[in-house]
């Protein structure tokens, strides 16, 4: 299912990406959301909407379960 160029974002990296950035009850699009580590975040820290690109089929089907695909 993962291809050699799939590199789940870590917590820690994600925290740090969304230092100073307010996320609650905002609209917010993750363009490249494999398994959905950063909707996953995005969802447990308040964000109103999570909307989701991802080419890869079994990737979209997993972030599909946790936001909205485009």
């Amino acid at each position: 299912m993962f291809n050699q160029n799939f590199y789940p974002t870590p917590e820690d990296v994600i925290i740090q990406m969304l230092e100073g950035t307010q996320i609650e009850n905002k609209t917010v699009l993750e363009p490249s959301a494999g398994k959905g580590n950063i909707i996953d975040y995005l969802n447990q820290n308040g964000a109103k909407n999570v909307l989701f690109c991802e080419t890869e089929k079994d990737l979209a089907t997993i972030s599909a379960q946790k936001a909205k695909f485009l």
